[in-house]
């Protein structure tokens, strides 16, 4: 009977962590694209830049989506995170051909129309309602990451034990 080596334990936690990580990142880099579809069509100073965040702490893997400044201190919210957040009352006047250029759960924005008036602190109007877009890639995300993991952790696997 030949003599069989047995794998490393050290290696194979190792090659299962690395694995991990890939199919995180896999999944985030389609995560990344569907909130930057988003706000394609809005102009360049209103449009927020987001980066895929992987890290590892214990035997734990996670990964976000971090929108660039959203944890500075700032003196006024981006329009992302008004839209993403909603809000109770609105103070900016539009135009009565106001049309929003995005909706509720949808992960796309169109032309809009119409114009902003100016801000009116007497007269409030009613909120913005909350596009819930991280809630909605989250949901629409999901079976890719499932799928990228699964096959992260396949091919680290095969890797391992030589195929």
């Amino acid at each position: 009977m030949p003599l069989v080596k047995k794998p490393d334990p050290t290696a194979i936690k190792s090659g299962i962590k690395a694995a991990g990580m890939v199919g995180v990142r896999k999944t985030l880099q389609g995560v990344q694209k569907r909130h930057e579809d988003v706000v394609k069509p809005w102009k360049s100073k209103d449009r927020p830049k987001f980066i895929p965040v992987v890290k590892r702490q214990h035997n734990a893997i996670f990964g976000f989506v971090n929108m660039e400044g959203e944890n500075a201190e700032q003196a006024h919210k981006t329009v992302w995170q008004l839209l993403e957040h909603g809000t109770k009352v609105r103070f900016m006047q539009l135009s009565g051909n106001w049309q929003s250029k995005t909706s509720p759960r949808q992960l796309s924005s169109g032309p809009g129309a119409g114009f902003k008036l100016g801000i009116d602190t007497k007269d409030g109007q009613p909120g913005i309602v909350a596009r819930e877009w991280s809630d909605t890639v989250g949901k629409a995300e999901k079976p890719n990451a499932d799928r990228n993991i699964r096959e992260a952790w396949a091919n680290g696997f095969q890797i391992m034990i030589g195929r």
